[in-house]
């Protein structure tokens, strides 16, 4: 069984543990499922006292590492896609500002036209189908309701990264697409085409990603994401 050593001053006690702890989680000497030595235990190894130890173990569940059971134990938890998304999206949502778009559509002028190329060549069926509902939607949606089309908008480009089948990239992407609802309705109150050059672009994506046209869905994508800057320097200049 893995075990502890004590801990030294330099650091603040819980601060230390918690860094001790994640470490042995992340390099597979617990697995999800396994549960951690006792509290006493613990504390015995790191030679501390039951406080520190429990403030260490907070900060390591709020993480999503460990789950406490109580009467039954502290357990490494089952690491998902959630406990990653979140916080970075949290992140991004506090600090959302007119040059944190500019900073978004950079990045995403970065990667989506090589995931639209990869999802035209790696599409399934159920990925177009999932793809017309949503530009359906899109077309029928009121024009007045900026913030459920940037719903759409996140689940349009979310699936496009879905239709990859790398889930790296949806990871990676996700946290970005999640501010898309309140970029739109930024946009939607200082650009008056910009609902109509979203059909637009959606449609040429969405074509060009059914028909496994890799090069076409690269290109529509860029151009699309070209007219998001235009809108997104509008915005600054207003």
């Amino acid at each position: 069984m893995h075990t502890y050593s004590k801990v030294g001053n330099t650091e603040t006690l819980s601060n230390k543990i918690q860094s001790e702890i994640e470490k042995s989680i992340l390099q597979k000497k617990f697995v999800p499922g396994d549960k951690l030595p006792t509290e006493k235990e613990m504390c015995e190894m790191f030679g501390v006292s039951r406080t520190a130890l429990r403030e260490a173990l907070q900060m390591l569940r709020i993480q999503g590492l460990i789950t406490i059971r109580k009467g039954s134990g502290i357990y490494v938890s089952e690491y998902n896609s959630a406990n990653v998304v979140k916080p970075m999206s949290q992140y991004l949502q506090m600090n959302l500002d007119d040059t944190l778009i500019l900073q978004v559509i950079e990045v995403r002028k970065m990667f989506e036209p090589q995931i639209a190329w990869i999802a035209a060549r790696n599409r399934e069926e159920a990925d177009v189908k999932l793809l017309e509902k949503n530009l359906s939607e899109l077309k029928k949606s009121d024009k007045v309701d900026s913030e459920y089309q940037g719903e759409i908008d996140q689940n349009f480009h979310l699936n496009i990264c879905e239709a990859t089948k790398n889930p790296i990239i949806a990871l990676q992407m996700d946290p970005i697409f999640r501010l898309m609802p309140r970029i739109r309705t930024i946009v939607y109150s200082t650009v008056d085409t910009a609902f109509s050059e979203a059909v637009e672009f959606h449609q040429q994506i969405f074509d060009a990603i059914k028909n496994q046209d890799g090069a076409g869905a690269r290109e529509a994508m860029m151009d699309h994401l070209a007219v998001a800057e235009q809108h997104s320097y509008k915005i600054l200049n207003q």
